[in-house]
């Protein structure tokens, strides 16, 4: 298990007895530290903002990934666009790393400024030496004709967005800590299953920012009320913080299965019925895509989970290939995300039925509300 895995566990109380106290304790050191950092930070950066030529729409939260904001940035932006918004996504990114090429990888995410994606003629987003950034590749593939610009610095993305896409709407991808950054719209999204971990801050918690931080939201999107009995004690605490957000509920629906590296080649969900399936994922939430799994009547015969973001390997691939026999599995269901990894490593090679579950998510409360508050924006 690897050092950031093991503090994950502790930080969401996986990991509980006497002999985890010394550990916590020193992360709950840190976490009042980070809090501070924290506070101060946002202070400053939001002393004076930059305000952009376009409008800005923020969706983000303030706990660690997991909670389906890739899925509602992708869904805002196909809705924008077809109401003839100029749309353009902007995101940090996240860009792994093959681990014999860690030191040259680091030095060439450091020297990479500014990348745009798109279809209809736009360049193809690709990471440094062959690994991709996951979501952006994901994001832009759903997208299509809607550039997507990885750039750390979001305000050099939106300007860039403004510069070469002509863009009369920015979406900012994680969004909800860039301060510095004037919004139109801010939209936090939460997990219903698990909206603020264990209340503590990072490293200790999975917070990003205080609970109290959310005051700044003008929209609530509860994700994942499907798996919890009661969401609506959710909705009272967020009613709390902030008695003027909309809140708007959604759950993730599945729209398809296809083959790993051919988009275009539908699997139907009888044929996978018929066989025992192996789950592989490296997401935050993998329990959340078993239920989904699950729920479509697939016959799970094991899970293979690594960590959020996971780059996979020759070693990776080594063990799920052994994990379909100890399984007697015949295939392997991932998700959208990790297709763009694995897609690298099994390319122009045989291997087992590698499937991949294409989901999208479904507001299910307050639906026209939520369109409603993005029309404001603008006079349709």
């Amino acid at each position: 298990m690897s050092p950031a895995s093991f503090l994950y566990k502790l930080a969401v109380d996986e990991y509980r007895g006497p002999v985890c106290w010394i550990p916590k304790v020193l992360l709950w050191i840190l976490s009042l530290a980070y809090g501070l950092f924290i506070r101060g930070a946002s202070f400053l950066r939001s002393r004076r903002k930059f305000r952009a030529p376009c409008q800005v729409i923020s969706i983000g939260n303030i706990t660690l990934g997991g909670t389906g904001k890739t899925p509602l940035v992708s869904l805002t932006a196909a809705y924008l666009r077809s109401k003839g918004r100029r749309v353009a996504v902007v995101t940090r990114g996240y860009l792994g790393h093959k681990t014999q090429d860690a030191r040259r990888m680091t030095q060439d995410v450091h020297r990479l400024k500014s990348v745009a994606v798109g279809g209809s003629g736009l360049p193809r987003w690709r990471s440094v030496a062959g690994c991709k950034a996951d979501e952006p590749e994901m994001l832009q593939r759903q997208l299509q004709d809607i550039p997507v610009i990885v750039d750390a610095d979001r305000v050099r993305g939106i300007q860039k967005a403004v510069s070469e896409f002509n863009a009369d709407t920015v979406i900012l991808d994680d969004g909800f800590q860039q301060w510095h950054i004037q919004k139109d719209l801010e939209i936090a999204v939460i997990d219903a299953k698990n909206p603020f971990g264990n209340r503590h801050m990072i490293p200790r918690g999975i917070l990003r920012e205080p609970p109290a931080s959310l005051r700044r939201a003008d929209v609530f999107v509860l994700t994942k009320t499907d798996a919890v009995q009661d969401p609506s004690a959710v909705t009272r605490v967020l009613n709390r913080i902030n008695p003027a957000a909309l809140i708007a509920r959604a759950r993730h629906q599945l729209i398809r299965f296809y083959r790993l590296g051919r988009e275009n080649e539908d699997v139907t969900l009888e044929s996978i019925k018929s066989k025992a399936v192996l789950l592989v994922a490296g997401i935050a939430d993998p329990e959340y895509f078993a239920r989904c799994a699950r729920g479509a009547g697939i016959n799970i015969s094991g899970c293979l989970w690594f960590g959020d973001h996971h780059v996979y390997t020759e070693a990776d691939n080594s063990q799920i290939q052994e994990k379909i026999k100890t399984c007697a599995a015949g295939c392997v269901l991932t998700t959208e995300k990790d297709a763009v990894k694995l897609e690298y490593l099994l390319a122009d090679r045989a291997h087992a039925d590698f499937l991949v579950m294409s989901v999208t998510i479904n507001l299910t409360g307050n639906e026209q509300k939520y369109y409603e508050r993005l029309g404001r924006l603008y006079t349709f």
